[in-house]
């Protein structure tokens, strides 16, 4: 798997796995930390 940063505007903060959006940030939603993310990614791709 290969995972790629994108740079966004606007203060957008998107994770997408397969063209699938599994995080999106908006107001007074924290990103989750590195290890959540990584869960979040992991749990979409069956790992």
């Amino acid at each position: 798997m290969e995972v790629e940063l994108v740079p966004g505007d606007g203060g957008i903060f998107l994770v997408e796995v397969d063209g699938r959006t599994i995080f999106e940030r908006r107001l007074g939603v924290k990103i989750p930390e590195p290890e959540g993310m990584v869960a979040l990614v992991a749990e979409r791709i069956g790992g």
